[in-house]
């Protein structure tokens, strides 16, 4: 059941509760099985907060930050969620049909059977999303992306409504392993010539490598450094903080992204990178992905 708390706070309204949770960032917002259909959630700071159960049908969520939410069997039917920021966020089995996700980022969202019948997912953003059985069955696409997504395991992609061109990227081709309906492929404006030359770019191929996270003490940064450079003349994609830590970003929502985004975590173990309290904080995240998400997510 929800919190009492957090539940009220939210009722009192998007201002007073956004305040609220910038004063509280690290708080875990419990609001499971609330009843908050047709609510004025718009622009509502939401991220990390458990909906799971919840009625959120008819709700207004538009442009609201839901990063890293979950809405595991929420009601979600009829939902607002125009540029609504659901990076992350676990949707399984949520019911979304006929809601608007008009420009929404769902980038590395799980979507397992999901419901998105006739939801209208125009510009919408799929990147490295996980739509296992998910059925988008009459869902109107236009500008929509599907980067490095499997779409073989999606339901209804035959039937969905293309009022213009998608984005399907070669790697998402490559995931999919050509298993795409071809209906689809057309409708969101892949050429003619491409699809029958599928089968020639869908041959065996080399072995591929994982993408990884490299963590380690900066104690250990010439071994760290060599690692690194081995590892890029092998063609392994990697996170290095050295070469990708941006500045005047959160560090450490730089470090969640990027764990999240990458295949592996590559841990240098060492007698100081054990007494390291990153290191600490970067196994405990790579623990945390290994029970939301099923295998083996980091090795030594």
């Amino acid at each position: 059941m929800a919190n009492p708390e957090h539940l009220a706070k939210l009722k009192k309204g998007v201002k007073a509760w956004n305040r609220w949770r910038e004063a509280n960032p690290m708080r875990e917002v419990d609001l499971r099985g609330a009843d908050l259909a047709g609510s004025d959630l718009r622009l509502a700071h939401l991220w990390q907060a458990d909906f799971s159960g919840a009625n959120l049908s008819s709700a207004k969520l538009k442009r609201a930050i839901l990063r890293t939410s979950r809405f595991v069997r929420a009601d979600l039917k009829k939902a607002s969620l125009e540029s609504a920021d659901l990076s992350f966020a676990d949707l399984s089995e949520a019911d979304l049909r006929d809601a608007s996700l008009f420009s929404a980022s769902l980038t590395a969202a799980t979507l397992n059977s999901t419901d998105l019948r006739r939801a209208s997912l125009i510009d919408a953003t799929f990147r490295l999303a996980n739509i296992n059985a998910a059925n988008f069955e009459e869902a109107t696409v236009f500008g929509t992306a599907f980067s490095q997504v499997d779409l073989s395991v999606a339901k209804g992609l035959e039937n969905v409504k293309h009022t213009g061109r998608c984005v399907v990227d070669i790697q998402t081709i490559y995931q999919s392993k050509g298993k795409i309906p071809l209906r689809f492929l057309r409708g969101a404006g892949i050429p003619e010539g491409f699809i029958e030359s599928m089968p020639h770019f869908l041959a065996p191929r080399a072995t591929q490598f994982s993408s990884c996270f490299i963590s380690y003490s900066t104690k250990d940064q010439e071994f760290a450094n060599r690692l690194y450079a081995d590892l890029q003349n092998k063609g392994v994609r990697c996170w290095f903080a050295p070469h990708d830590v941006q500045g005047g970003k959160k560090l450490h929502q730089q470090l969640d992204d990027a764990i999240r985004m990458h295949e592996r975590l590559l841990l240098i173990l060492s007698s100081d990178s054990i007494k390291s309290n990153w290191v600490e904080m970067e196994i405990r995240k790579a623990r945390k992905r290994e029970r939301t998400r099923s295998g083996v997510f980091y090795f030594q």
